[in-house]
């Protein structure tokens, strides 16, 4: 028996937002919920509320039984409330619960190769529900039978077999004190191992509550039996905010692309942009006109996209690489895919600095090489336009685990070309060298860049080698 597994009791857990994220993946493995305490704070609560309240408000009863007639709901979350997107739809944590159950890793053959795929989890549907005095307790349910989930009965998790066992994961998160009394999900504990097919019904006797202080957060399996509770306070409104995410290849329960108006997801920042669904899920789910779909949201990136789209389009970044590159290098590549004039000078400098010879490509394996290789894109970041280049930013930001100063060095250097007023352009002539100008008293900046690099520095009044 492991450590972590000698930790806890038997028994639904409440644990400290600063548990250790091993023993989340744990208890969601042994008990299908966790109880995490103050995982949001009280103030971003408040703002969340103050932000869906007339939505909430204006909402019409249920025309059915699944929410009783006394529960107000305020579904696209995303585009009612920044902050709670910002705050629980992104949260660290969450973000973290679902990468773990959600992501799909595939490997498949293309032609005499075998490529790995990995589609990303986004987010399944985003909702407020509070219910009124009197409101009736749901019928006991799975929400994972929104993607036809069908399950076999299993004692206990294992990590090998089950790895695609679950298609979603959910957070529900108090927006006010939860109790049994005015409504708390209730939840039977390791429902999440049973069979679909079994002959009786899930039953109440059976049921744990998810009480909880604001701000607490019930993190939980989909395929965990729950509902919400019976409310028989007199004058109590149980608020709670519902957050699920499904796998990347699967449909969303809200449809965010329509719940979302454009120019709302266009104020998040790329990340965020990713999980609403506007990425590709590997190898080529999601695309739009063979692209990225983030052209949907940057139509104006056509423009940079012209002349390279025929060579270096999303299809073939994603998937036709060499294996003995290794991978963080093709993660660069692929978080350029909607800036092709960036991507291509990149690829051009890998081709530029590979030795036939070498057949092993070892120079690649060190954190210099990739350090070079993300420098060599700054001459075509400072020629962007400033939201093309706070958006190549943002996709630069998605490889931080992998290289976790490169990027700050960009922003760095960028804002001194910047404050220098360094007039940088990207000119591939011919397959040859990179040609970079600049304002002579910016000079050093240039050589530092680029010293070590094959290319032409060329200032208005004289040219150096470097």
């Amino acid at each position: 028996m492991s450590q972590t597994a000698t930790k806890y009791q038997p028994g639904v857990q409440n644990v400290p937002n600063d548990t250790p994220l091993e023993d989340i993946f744990f208890l969601l493995k042994r008990d299908g919920g966790v109880i995490i305490k103050g995982l949001i704070p009280v103030e971003d609560i408040d703002k969340t509320t103050a932000e869906i309240r007339d939505r909430l408000d204006q909402d019409l009863p249920w025309d059915g039984e699944f929410f009783p007639k006394e529960t107000r709901r305020a579904p696209s979350m995303i585009a009612l409330s920044p902050t709670y997107t910002r705050t629980q739809l992104m949260n660290p944590i969450f973000q973290a619960v679902c990468d773990h159950f959600l992501t799909t890793r595939s490997w498949f053959w293309w032609g005499e190769r075998r490529k790995e795929s990995v589609s990303k989890p986004y987010a399944m549907s985003c909702t407020a529900m509070e219910i009124g005095p009197g409101g009736k307790a749901q019928p006991l349910h799975r929400d994972s039978f929104v993607n036809h989930n069908i399950l076999s009965e299993i004692e206990v998790w294992n990590d090998d077999r089950d790895v695609n066992r679950e298609t979603a994961v959910g957070m529900m998160v108090g927006a006010c004190k939860v109790t049994k009394e005015n409504g708390a999900t209730q939840f039977i504990p390791g429902s999440h191992l049973w069979d679909s097919n079994r002959k009786t019904p899930p039953l109440l006797k059976d049921c744990a509550f998810a009480e909880m202080e604001k701000g607490d957060a019930f993190l939980m399996m989909a395929s965990v039996y729950h509902g919400g509770g019976n409310n028989v306070t007199l004058d109590e409104k149980r608020l709670v905010y519902s957050t699920f995410a499904t796998r990347g290849y699967l449909r969303q329960e809200e449809n965010q692309f329509l719940a979302v108006p454009q120019d709302v997801v266009k104020k998040y920042d790329r990340a965020t942009q990713n999980f609403i669904g506007y990425a590709i899920s590997e190898p080529a789910a999601g695309q739009v006109q063979q692209l990225d779909p983030i052209y949907v949201l940057y139509p104006e990136m056509s423009e940079i996209n012209s002349d390279e789209q025929s060579e270096y389009n999303i299809m073939e970044s994603r998937i036709n690489y060499p294996e003995h590159i290794p991978r963080p290098f093709w993660q660069l590549v692929h978080c350029l895919s909607a800036l092709p004039r960036l991507q291509s000078a990149v690829l051009r400098f890998h081709y530029d600095c590979s030795d036939d010879k070498n057949s092993n490509y070892d120079v690649w394996q060190t954190i210099d090489m990739r350090d070079i290789v993300m420098h060599n894109t700054l001459s075509v970041l400072a020629s962007l336009s400033k939201s093309l280049r706070e958006l190549t930013i943002q996709n630069l930001r998605n490889i931080i685990p992998v290289h976790p100063t490169t990027v700050a060095n960009i922003t760095k250097v960028l804002k001194e070309i910047i404050s220098l007023r360094l007039n940088i352009t990207n000119q591939i002539n011919g397959g040859d060298d990179l040609e970079i100008r600049f304002l002579p008293n910016a000079a050093y900046i240039a050589h530092s860049m680029f010293g070590e690099r094959r290319c032409t520095i060329s200032s208005l009044s004289s040219r150096h080698s470097a």
